[in-house]
């Protein structure tokens, strides 16, 4: 620290945790600025435009579920997912639920993540069909899935740069998406399920077990050992070493995600999560804050 005249960081928290053991005298160096990403956040399209193209009225709720860009974490998380939806939907009539498909996470994918969803045994899971869907007026609407249960679910292209604005709650796996989620202001159930743990982000060496033989074993060990030492899988949480995204983080149950769901709805958690979401939210552009500090005479 001592070879730099500035320092700059994304929040309190990590001021507070460079200044201590002894480095306070640093304090001075270090500049709360915000988050790059923050800066780099793009907006497409706004609230009521986004909404009435896919035909969601003022007083429903716009659900995502988020399965990842990872052919590991679709082919596990979507089966999952539309079970989810089908079950909350049934209770709570103003839920619309989509799912926000990644850029990364083609047709293909999303057939064989359906057909290979009966394998799945030891969580409850849903399967169904790609089908055309030419319902909406959105030209970011081309597919839904229709469930064995007999619901059609659009799959939403254009990620939350177009449709963040029109989202009342997300459903996820973690990874840099719980950071976009945080920095547009969209509460988020944050689910990480270590009974699969090649579905979690591990960066390094341990990220690559997976792909060794006997590494799934080995992995699930790593993960509970980085579980010990990390509270949180979410980015937001992890930033700010607290809970400002409700998470799963364990075993997980599809029931577990139906019942947090359950009580985020019945108890307008929403607004709680808003109201802590602020943190994420700046006065001024990071990036515009970082060049006027390094010119500051």
């Amino acid at each position: 620290i001592k070879r730099y005249e500035k320092i700059f960081v994304r929040s309190e928290y990590v001021k507070n945790k460079s200044t201590k053991k002894g480095k306070k005298d640093s304090s001075d160096k270090i500049f709360v600025t915000g988050d790059l990403v923050y800066s780099s956040i793009k907006i497409f399209a706004d609230r009521n435009r986004v909404r009435s193209e896919i035909s969601v009225l003022p007083d429903d709720l716009m659900v995502i579920f988020m399965p990842g860009s990872r052919d590991f974490e679709v082919k596990y998380m979507l089966p999952v997912y539309l079970k989810v939806i089908n079950v909350i939907t049934n209770e709570f009539k103003t839920v619309k639920p989509f799912i926000l498909r990644s850029p990364y996470v083609d047709n293909r994918l999303i057939e064989s993540s359906l057909k290979s969803a009966p394998n799945i045994k030891e969580v409850k899971v849903e399967t169904g069909k790609l089908v055309e869907f030419k319902e909406f007026s959105s030209t970011n609407v081309n597919f839904a899935i229709k469930t064995s249960s007999k619901r059609m679910i659009p799959i939403l292209e254009g990620g939350l740069e177009y449709w963040g604005r029109g989202v009342d709650l997300a459903v996820t796996v973690p990874g840099t998406n719980t950071v976009q989620l945080a920095y547009r202001g969209i509460p988020a159930l944050v689910v990480a399920a270590i009974n699969k743990p090649e579905i979690i982000p591990i960066e390094g060496f341990a990220g690559l077990l997976k792909w060794l033989p006997g590494g799934k074993m080995l992995l699930k060990k790593a993960v509970k050992k980085y579980i010990k030492n990390f509270p949180f899988a979410s980015l937001p949480n992890i930033y700010m070493g607290k809970e400002i995204l409700p998470e799963l983080f364990g075993v997980i149950k599809t029931e577990d995600i139906v019942e947090r769901l359950r009580k985020i709805l019945k108890e307008n958690e929403l607004v709680d999560i808003k109201n802590k979401l602020m943190h994420f939210s700046f006065n001024n552009d990071p990036a515009d804050t970082i060049i006027s500090e390094i010119f500051k005479v």
